[in-house]
């Protein structure tokens, strides 16, 4: 049996989770005892890691190996979750009548999907 692995796609959410955790390659190169050059070859897809240094960079960018490696459904819920982490930070600055309103209409954007569904 044949495995293709697209260190490129790896490299892509690697950048993509540091980024969202605002975090350089710098501070990721530390916590794993790594060059900051080797994690922007990982990033660009032009060397590949041992298993043990994915590891690591998914404790430190707090996610799952499914998320760099998988493409199932595991990979979205964990999209999901950054997404629901992303949209937190974007409505801490917002007041909380217009944090409401926003919710309000989150809520039955939902309810009118689930609807949908039924």
């Amino acid at each position: 049996m044949e495995v293709a692995v697209n260190y490129n796609k790896i490299g892509d959410k690697i950048r993509e989770r540091r980024m969202f955790l605002k975090m350089t390659q710098e501070k990721l190169a530390n916590e794993i005892d790594v060059s900051a050059s080797f994690i922007s070859d990982i990033e660009n897809g032009r060397r590949k890691m041992s298993l043990e240094t994915m590891i690591k960079i998914s404790i430190v960018l707090k996610t799952s190996l499914d998320y760099f490696i998988l493409d199932n459904i595991n990979s979205v819920k964990i999209k999901n979750e950054i997404k629901i982490e992303q949209l937190k930070n974007l409505l801490q600055p917002i007041d909380e009548k217009e944090q409401s309103t926003f919710l309000d209409f989150t809520i039955n954007s939902a309810r009118y999907l689930a609807s949908r569904k039924r």
